[in-house]
């Protein structure tokens, strides 16, 4: 069974860590309009699908399922959070001082944490 556009459209913006807002936002639509892509259109137009793939760094072709989506060496197992950390190294240095004792923080009490266990 083959799936369809908006089915490629949303596997692809999860894998890549996009919410439908984020998305939205980076090819100047609403967040509505991605829902209506990923679950009832298949009419987008040219500009728009040459916009998503940019976004997801993907050609129109892999989009379309015209050829296979090449997966890039060493992908993000997380690229959400990855894609945040990114916002984060935008921040001035005092912001980026905050966060990281926020992160390092909850990391020691991760690991004092009796449910802590090894991630992999």
């Amino acid at each position: 069974m083959s799936i369809s556009l908006g089915q490629r459209i949303a596997k692809m913006r999860k894998e890549k860590g996009y919410t439908q807002q984020m998305l939205a936002d980076a090819i100047g639509v609403t967040q509505r309009v991605i829902t209506y892509y990923e679950r009832e259109s298949e009419d987008i137009s040219a500009a728009k699908l040459a916009d998503i793939a940019r976004v997801l760094e993907i050609t129109t072709d892999e989009l379309l399922g015209l050829t296979e989506i090449k997966k890039p060496k060493g992908a993000q197992k997380n690229a959400y959070l990855r894609r945040k950390l990114n916002t984060v190294e935008q921040f001035n240095k005092k912001d980026q001082k905050i966060i990281t004792g926020m992160v390092e923080s909850l990391e020691t009490s991760y690991k004092n944490s009796p449910k802590a266990s090894p991630t992999k």
